[in-house]
C-alpha cells in the first residue's frame, strides 16, 4: 500500500510540513486519490498524458538528486528508490523562529529528524544531532507520512500530473494544466492561497521536460496571482546520477524534544 500524500504548507504558521521532505507541507484527512497505478513507460505513446505519468519517479527508477522551490519553502535532496531511502533538506520562513531548516533522512527501516531555527530562544532545547523517531507519535499526518516516505517520489510528481488535463507534447517538453483542487495536499499550497485562487486553481499551467530516458527533467508550475497572495514559479528540477546519502551517526537527539514541538503546533 502506498503512504498518504506529503504535504508542504505551513504548519499552525510556525514551520513548514514541506518543511519536513516534502513531500513535504495543515489539514490532511491522510488519505490521497493520487496513488493510482502509474502506467507503464510506452515509447511512442499516442497520449502525452500517459507518457508524462510515466516518466514520474518511483522504485524503479534510478537514484537522482532535486532541487525545488515554492512560494513558501526551499527544498534540495537525494533519493535512492531500490534502498528504499531518501534525504532532504528543507528551508522556510517560520515566523518570530526565524528561518527554518529541517532534515529529514528516511532508510528501509528507520526515520530520522533534525530541526534547527536561526532565531530558536535557548528554551527551545532542540537536538543538534539526529533524533530517530517513530512517524507514529506525530499528530501532524503530513509530517508523518513524509517520515515513512518510500515511494520514491517525495515532491508528488505523479499526483500532479494525474490532476492534469490537456497535456501537449512537443519534441521533449510537455504542457497542459492542473486541477490543484484534485490533489490539494500534494500541491502543498497554503489553503487560504487555493481558495483565494478560485477557479484558476482548476487550471494552473505547468511545463514539464524529459531525458533521452524518458524520464521527467523538471516541472514547473506557473501559479497566477490571486487577491492577497502573489504569482509565483513553482519548479522542481531532478538530476539522475549516483547518490551518497549521509549517515544518521549515533542519531542520539532526544525525539521527546520533537514530539513536543510538532505535537503542539501540528
Amino acid at each position: 500500500m502506498k503512504n498518504p500524500v506529503k504535504h508542504r504548507r505551513l504548519v499552525g504558521g510556525t514551520i513548514a510540513c514541506a518543511l519536513l521532505a516534502a513531500p513535504l507541507l495543515a489539514g490532511c484527512d491522510g488519505n490521497s486519490d493520487s496513488s493510482a497505478t502509474k502506467p507503464p513507460a510506452t515509447a511512442g505513446t499516442s497520449d502525452p498524458k500517459t507518457t508524462l505519468a510515466a516518466a514520474t519517479p518511483d522504485r524503479t527508477q534510478a537514484s537522482y538528486a532535486f532541487t525545488a522551490n515554492d512560494q513558501q519553502s526551499k527544498y534540495v535532496g537525494q533519493v535512492d528508490p531500490a534502498k528504499k531511502a531518501g534525504y532532504i533538506t528543507s528551508f522556510a520562513e517560520a515566523g518570530p523562529l526565524g528561518t527554518g531548516t529541517a532534515n529529514v533522512l528516511v532508510t528501509e527501516s528507520d526515520a530520522y529528524l533534525k530541526v534547527s531555527f536561526t532565531k530558536a530562544p535557548p528554551t527551545l532545547k532542540l537536538p543538534t544531532q539526529f533524533s530517530k523517531v517513530d512517524p507514529t507519535k506525530i499528530k501532524d499526518k503530513g509530517l508523518s507520512a513524509a517520515l515513512n516516505d518510500h515511494d520514491g517520489d517525495p515532491m508528488n510528481l505523479a499526483a500532479l500530473v494525474a490532476a492534469a488535463s490537456a497535456v501537449k507534447v512537443n519534441g521533449t517538453s510537455y504542457t497542459g494544466t492542473v486541477d490543484l483542487g484534485k490533489v490539494p495536499d500534494a500541491s502543498g499550497m497554503n489553503p487560504k492561497r487555493l481558495a483565494a485562487l478560485a477557479d484558476h486553481a482548476k487550471a494552473v499551467p505547468f511545463t514539464a521536460k524529459l531525458d533521452s530516458s524518458n524520464r521527467i527533467t523538471s516541472f514547473e508550475l506557473a501559479v497566477p496571482d490571486a487577491p492577497n497572495f502573489p504569482g509565483s514559479n513553482d519548479h522542481i528540477t531532478l538530476n539522475y546520477q549516483p547518490v551518497h546519502l549521509p549517515t544518521a551517526g549515533a542519531a542520539n537527539g532526544n525525539p521527546a524534544v520533537l514530539y513536543q514541538l510538532f505535537n503542539l503546533i501540528g
